[in-house]
Formats: C-alpha cells, sequence, structure tokens
C-alpha cells in the first residue's frame, strides 16, 4: 500500500515538472515568432512608407476637392435661389413696426422671409397722419410738406412682399412707391452714435397714399407712429375688405387736431 502510493506521488512530480517544460516552451516559441513578426513588420513599414505618405497626402487633397465642390454647389444654389426669390427691401412707418398691431405679419415665416436691418428716416419730408374711424396711420404722397419719417427697414423676399401688398391694398388703397431713405443699425443708436453720422442712403419701397381729401393736410403731422401714442387714437383693424379709399376717408371721418408732441421725435424714440 506504501509502495503503490509513493507510485503515485512520482507519477504525479513527473507530470508537473513536464507540463513545466512545455509551458517554458510555449513561451519561447510565441516570444520568437512575435519578435519575428515585429521585426517583419518594421521592415515592412520602413519599405511601405513612401506608399503610405502619398496616399494621406493624395487623401487629403480629394477631401479638398470634394470641399471645394461642395462650396461652388452651395454658392450656385443660394445664387439660384436669389435669382428666382430676390429680395426687396421695404420701409414701414406704421402698423407693421415691432410692438404695433399688424407686425405679426411681417414676423410669420408662413407668410415669407422678412430680415430686420434697422432705423430708417425718410430724406424727403412727408405728411404722416392718423385718419378715418380706423384710425389708420396714412403716409401721404406730398413731398416737401410735413417731416422726415422715421420707420424700420426690413428685406423681404417676394412672398412676403406679396403679402404686404394685400395687407395695403396694394395698389388700389395704397400705393408702394421706391425712394430714397437713410438707414442706420439699430446697434449704432443704442450706443449713443448720431443717428445722421452712422446713417447710409439706401432706396426702399413704401407705402403711400396717394389720392386724399385736401382737409387730411390740417391735421396732426407725425414724425412717427405709435399705436399707445399719446394721441390715444387705437388702430381699429377694417372688417370690410371692400372698404375703398374714398369711403375711408369721407370729411367726417377725419380728424382735425392741430396739436403734435411728436414732431421733434429722434431716431432713438423708436428704441
Amino acid at each position: 500500500m506504501k509502495e503503490k502510493v509513493k507510485c503515485v506521488s512520482m507519477e504525479g512530480s513527473t507530470d508537473s515538472h513536464t507540463n513545466a517544460i512545455v509551458s517554458q516552451y510555449a513561451q519561447r516559441l510565441i516570444e520568437t515568432r512575435f519578435s519575428r513578426r515585429s521585426v517583419t513588420f518594421e521592415r515592412l513599414s520602413s519599405k511601405m512608407l513612401p506608399q503610405i505618405a502619398a496616399a494621406a497626402i493624395l487623401t487629403n487633397i480629394a477631401i479638398l476637392e470634394l470641399y471645394n465642390i461642395y462650396l461652388v454647389q452651395s454658392e450656385m444654389d443660394s445664387a439660384s435661389l436669389i435669382y428666382e426669390n430676390p429680395l426687396h427691401r421695404v420701409f414701414v412707418y406704421g402698423t407693421l413696426k415691432r410692438g404695433e398691431p399688424n407686425h405679426g405679419l411681417i414676423q410669420n415665416a408662413e407668410f415669407g422671409y422678412a430680415k430686420f436691418l434697422g432705423i430708417g428716416r425718410t430724406i424727403k419730408k412727408y405728411p404722416l397722419v392718423i385718419a378715418t374711424k380706423y384710425n389708420i396711420p396714412f403716409l401721404l404722397k406730398k413731398p416737401g410738406i410735413g417731416n422726415q419719417i422715421l420707420g424700420e427697414i426690413y428685406d423681404v423676399d417676394t412672398k412676403m412682399l406679396t403679402k404686404l401688398d394685400e395687407l395695403e391694398e396694394h395698389p388700389s388703397f395704397y400705393v408702394r412707391t421706391e425712394d430714397d431713405v437713410l438707414l442706420s443699425p439699430e446697434s449704432e443708436i443704442k450706443s449713443g452714435n448720431n443717428f445722421d453720422e452712422m446713417a447710409e442712403s439706401t432706396k426702399a419701397w413704401i407705402y403711400f397714399l396717394p389720392k386724399f381729401k385736401p382737409a387730411l393736410l390740417e391735421t396732426t403731422m407725425y414724425t412717427t407712429y405709435s399705436n399707445e401714442g399719446s394721441h390715444g387714437l387705437k388702430y381699429a383693424e377694417r372688417t370690410d375688405i371692400n372698404t375703398t379709399c374714398n369711403e375711408a376717408l369721407n370729411d367726417e371721418d377725419i380728424p382735425l387736431s392741430h396739436s403734435s408732441d411728436n414732431d421733434t421725435a429722434k431716431p432713438e424714440d423708436l428704441l
């Protein structure tokens, strides 16, 4: 019984020794093979380095070319879009200004594109009056009388311009006319800079009332319009779209107030 146990013990010892030898051999074999592969890779790398560099350069050139093609195509698309839907510069002085009753129209992207450019002022003097039972601000087509009118200037696309024409009932009621105006960035005025020093001349569409009763020239003439002004004349949207210019400007509808605290308004008053 003792001999048998001794024999088993020797066999176990032999197996352990054999496993150790096999493990050492396997480890040396792996190290040798990896070492050879490393040397081979280094040799291949040194030979292929110029080709790899050339491939990288060509790849970069291809990427740059594709990017340039993209830029050119984008510019062509933009130019095509502008050609198909050009921008129109518009001077607004009444209910379309920010904070006024109809400004939501010019803000609505569904009606087209509109971008606020800055504060504007007409170069010529015009009569800006508030009249009719609807308290509508009218800019009378009578240059040389009244004041230089303060307003806002926008760039709009054709779709938005069409919507503005509908609101102003151009050309049956108001008539849209291009005129010279002064434009100054709002930021410059907020910074305290003088409007006249910062302003540049530009052309813009203005909605004028071309035909009117002479009695309108005897009413208060404003430099700038505000529905919340001290005049107390709140704008009332017309519900009858068939109201004609003559119907809207009956003599009995014309207020004959001559007093005005608005004649000395300045561009900063719009801010």
